[in-house]
């Protein structure tokens, strides 16, 4: 199979979009449906087939690296694709790692003699700051804790982010919406359903599966009901905001 990168009207415009995310220092969001090539102008973007397994290994290095050095230091940017399970911890001590790798490798490009001086096993040492823009692909996947963090990073180290992920479509909300309803549905059966017990047992059981079905039930219809009401605001929300 051809690897062979098409550049494409799409792809032309995300580069000028990323190159207007750097040069501004804001937060950029790119989102779209499966397929249309966000990930692949990413990649492109971040010369990430190029530097990766320079960056991930972090072996021995090599007199063709010079060429790594060099297309880093043209778009000073890291890609981090989180996994699905990815936490607020590990997405700290990853993007440190890729960061500070990143920064050696400019480094060493723009003043190499000095960067011979420098320890690149270190990494966590190495305080020169080159990046200027983190690109995270899969951001939907990430938890609001490690979104703030990915804000906070914003913040204080005054680097551009762009977050790039899959449109957030209405109809899945209100598909959550109506799966509350049927949550909440079942556990007013089960609810009332208690009577039945009545038939067969004795008085003092009863009481007691009664009380036993009403303790259980009713925490998770009020959690039903809740999260129904904040759906149900954020759906207005969304609405009032396109219309």
């Amino acid at each position: 199979m051809s690897t062979r990168f098409i550049i494409t009207r799409e792809h032309r415009r995300f580069t000028e979009f990323a190159d207007a995310v750097r040069r501004s220092c804001t937060i950029g969001l790119c989102f779209g449906p499966a397929g249309v090539g966000k990930t692949l102008s990413a990649r492109r973007y971040a010369h990430w087939e190029q530097c990766h397994q320079l960056l991930t290994d972090w072996g021995p290095r090599t007199d063709n690296d010079a060429k790594i050095y060099a297309a880093l230091a043209r778009r000073r940017t890291v890609l981090y694709t989180p996994s699905v399970l990815t936490t607020a911890r590990a997405l700290k001590d990853e993007l440190d790692q890729a960061i500070s790798r990143t920064n050696i490798c400019i480094e060493q490009h723009l003043r190499p003699a000095a960067a011979d001086r420098q320890d690149p096993w270190d990494w966590r040492r190495y305080t020169k700051k080159h990046v200027q823009l983190i690109i995270v692909d899969e951001s939907e996947r990430l938890a609001h804790t490690a979104m703030e963090l990915l804000r906070d990073w914003y913040d204080r180290d005054n680097i551009a982010l762009i977050l790039i992920g899959m449109p957030w479509d209405d109809a899945g909300l209100l598909l959550f919406i109506r799966e509350t309803r049927r949550a909440e549905l079942g556990h007013w059966w089960a609810l009332g359903a208690s009577p039945v017990f009545l038939l067969w047992n004795p008085p003092l059981a009863s009481v007691l599966l009664v009380a036993y079905g009403v303790g259980i039930n009713l925490p998770f219809i009020a959690i039903q009901r809740y999260n129904r009401q904040r759906a149900q605001a954020l759906l207005t929300a969304r609405t009032a905001f396109n219309e």
